[in-house]
């Protein structure tokens, strides 16, 4: 099975992660994950020109009609609600998790258009009130136990943070909607509906939920609740007397199926695991290619992690490292060229301001990714020459991902050597301009 995530990254072999603009078709997958806040945020960026984005096919996305050197948002938008109603009419699946409606105003081309904009609904039915519904609570539970999605719910409760309800009393809703999952005080807040042939199911959103293992088991549910979910619907279901009947064999080839069954479900279960097992270690060859907040910064923060630092577990905070009583923020960038000097501005200005709030001075760290498309051993050097200066001169340290690569592989290669494994958190943390290979202690400075 094939996943596409757009705007809340899984890591696993099976599921690629992008948003809204930078996704491949969505028609080429089994099925597609999205959360519709990082749908309106690309939108939003590009509609404020806060960050440039581009498609699969690295043309730039702009506010104003599609040229030879740019693609409209206007029309990915479109094109995205095309590929979405192709999954859906040859039976694809859609997992949204629910989120308030919204106008994006200024849309070049494409006046009303909405966060939902991408979605095909039940045909007399629009995303919006009356029948979806803002709501705020965080207790869900289960209704339908025998619904794909209902042991994903029931294992993720504790995150879930449900922004939505939906009105099951609109007319139709029988005929194309059923509730699996509702809120403490009954409101429908997990509902399946039947698109064309296909199904658009929507879960209650996540409140927050950290990096690192729940992101992995919760991944692995995804693909399994998905793979329950793409089975196709069986017309009705056997009467219990008609199994009653007796026919030459059955009863031989049913326990031999079974067996069959029991012995796939323990070799999925194996699968699953290995393939876990083998993500938490392949995730950190994107260190060299992967940028951004969605891309390259949780992986650099499993890296840490890996490192035996204390890190900071909100994806949605400025990173920190800590080991004892040394701290340093730190800010990451990735570059198609030499990285230029933001980094260097976002975390002077956060510095500053934490050093006002507590009157205690932190370290300051820039991991880098320059020349990211490029193969490690022939990359120029990878920070800008401002970037090497303004970290210089504030006594920054500019750390690349491919010497960050380096350090993890030392620590996976030694497990347990934990004394070297300090020093090196040690060295890291005190560490100012560009950081060699020296970082790593050899066995002789420990003789």
């Amino acid at each position: 099975m094939r996943v596409l995530v757009i705007g809340f990254p899984l890591p696993s072999p099976q599921i690629d992660n992008f948003n809204l603009l930078t996704a491949p078709s969505w028609f080429d997958y089994d099925g597609v994950v999205i959360e519709p806040l990082s749908v309106s945020q690309v939108i939003e960026d590009v509609l404020e020109a806060r960050e440039e984005h581009q498609t699969r096919a690295e043309e730039p996305v702009v506010n104003r009609p599609t040229g030879p050197l740019a693609v409209s948002l206007a029309d990915v938008i479109k094109r995205r609600r095309a590929e979405a109603q192709f999954l859906l009419q040859n039976g694809g699946v859609i997992v949204v998790f629910g989120r308030p409606n919204v106008v994006h105003e200024g849309i070049a081309g494409f006046a009303g258009g909405d966060r939902y904009a991408w979605l095909p609904a039940p045909s007399g039915v629009a995303w919006e009130p009356p029948f979806l519904l803002r709501a705020e609570g965080s207790d869900v539970h289960v209704t339908d136990p025998l619904h794909p999605f209902a042991r994903f719910v029931e294992s993720n409760a504790r995150w879930f943070g449900y922004r939505v309800r939906f009105d099951e009393t609109v007319p139709g809703f029988p005929a194309f909607g059923k509730v699996f999952a509702r809120s403490a005080g009954g409101a429908a807040v997990g509902v399946e509906l039947r698109v064309l042939n296909g199904k658009v199911i929507f879960l209650p959103a996540f409140g927050s939920i950290a990096y690192g293992d729940p992101r992995y088991e919760l991944a692995s549910q995804m693909l399994e609740a998905l793979r329950r979910a793409s089975l196709k619907d069986v017309a009705q279901e056997e009467p219990g007397w008609a199994r009653e009947i007796p026919l030459p064999g059955a009863e031989e080839l049913t326990a031999k199926a079974q067996q069959a069954s029991d012995a796939l479900d323990a070799a999925e279960e194996q699968l699953t695991e290995a393939l876990g097992d083998l993500e938490k270690v392949v995730k950190f060859r994107a260190l060299l290619w992967q940028e951004g907040a969605l891309g390259l910064e949780p992986v650099v923060r499993d890296a840490f992690r890996a490192l035996g630092f204390e890190v900071e577990s909100d994806p949605d905070k400025p990173g920190w490292i800590a080991d004892g009583s040394l701290t340093a923020f730190y800010e990451v960038e990735g570059s198609t060229g030499a990285v230029p000097e933001y980094p260097y501005f976002r975390l002077q200005k956060r510095l500053e301001q934490d050093l006002l709030a507590t009157r205690q001075a932190k370290r300051g760290l820039i991991v880098i990714n320059g020349y990211r498309e490029q193969r490690p051993e022939i990359r120029e050097a990878q920070a800008s020459e401002t970037l090497r200066i303004a970290a210089e001169n504030y006594r920054y340290a500019l750390l690349t991902t491919e010497r960050l690569l380096e350090l993890v592989r030392f620590v996976l290669e030694e497990p347990l050597d934990t004394v070297r494994r300090s020093m090196l958190r040690e060295r890291l943390l005190k560490a100012t301009g560009e950081i060699g290979p020296e970082i790593i202690p050899t066995a002789e400075e420990l003789a």
